[in-house]
Formats: structure tokens, sequence, C-alpha cells
């Protein structure tokens, strides 16, 4: 068979549509990547993440082909995870850190409550009717109407150096 000069580009996309056409392809090689919550596994299938308890996240990433020997292990200090899920476990809420006392306490399976301000400090409320997480100082001025700022007068501790 003589080609005529020029046209040897189509002969060629010619035979590759034939043969692409004769070769099957699976779903699995036109995809050879796993998705976002899959791993490999030693055959090299995609397979779905696992999944972890309360109280529990994976030791390693996993997803898009990694972590097939990632296990659930229990939640680091001050951290929680409320339910079974893929999701990484969260830090606890500081009570402190807000000056509030705490109410309930952080466990791997639930974060902490804040209960009432500390002495000396309120909440603000926003214009929706929210209050605000954290509390703040009543200072020598505290807002009017705030009953946590009422009764409570902060001194100053005044050191004496003879």
């Amino acid at each position: 068979m003589a080609l005529i000069p020029g046209h040897t580009w189509l002969f060629l996309l010619t035979l590759h549509v034939i043969y692409s056409s004769l070769v099957p392809v699976t779903a699995e090689e036109e995809t050879s990547e796993c998705r976002e919550q899959e791993y490999k596994d030693q055959l090299g299938n995609c397979k779905p993440c696992k999944q972890c308890d309360a109280g529990h996240e994976l030791s390693k990433e996993c997803g898009f082909g990694y972590g097939e020997d990632a296990r659930c292990v229990s939640c680091r200090s001050n951290r929680y995870k409320e339910d079974r899920s893929l999701q990484k476990c969260k830090p606890c809420l500081d009570c402190g850190l807000n000056n509030r006392f705490e109410k309930g306490n952080c466990s791997t399976t639930s974060n902490a409550v804040c209960g009432d301000c500390l002495p000396g400090f309120y909440r603000k409320t926003k214009l929706s009717g929210f209050q605000d997480m954290e509390c703040i100082p009543c200072g020598d001025h505290p807002p009017p109407y705030e009953p946590h700022c009422e009764h409570s007068h902060i001194t100053s501790v005044n050191k004496y150096y003879p």
C-alpha cells in the first residue's frame, strides 16, 4: 500500500482509532487515581478510608490513594470527636481563656461546656441578641444594667516598696 505524501498522519490516526477500539479499557484503568476518601490496597484497588468511632481519629492522613495502614487511635489530650466519621478530633474549648467557669469537662467524646463569666467579667450582647463567647472585664465604668458587674468591685493590688 503506497502512501500519498502528506497523508501519513491520517494513516497513523486511523490505525490508532482502530487499535483503541479493539483493546478493552476497564473503569479502573481509566481512573487510576483514588478519590478524596479512598486509599489503594495491596492489589491496587481503591477502598474507602476507615471511619473511626467517637473519641477516635485515624493515625495518619487517608485519601487520594494513601493511608492503607491508617488505624483508629484515641483523640489526644484536650481534643474530642463526638460521632463516628472520617473527621479528625477537634481542640476542646478553653473556658479559662474566655474568662468563664467550666461547667462540663472536655473528654475524648465531648467538648468542654462553659458556664457563667468569672467574677468581674461580663458577656457583650450583640445587636442580633446573641452573646459573645468571651467574657470581658467590667472595668472602672461597667456597662449599665449588667448584672455580673453590679456587685463586683475589682480592686487593684498596690505593692509597697520601702
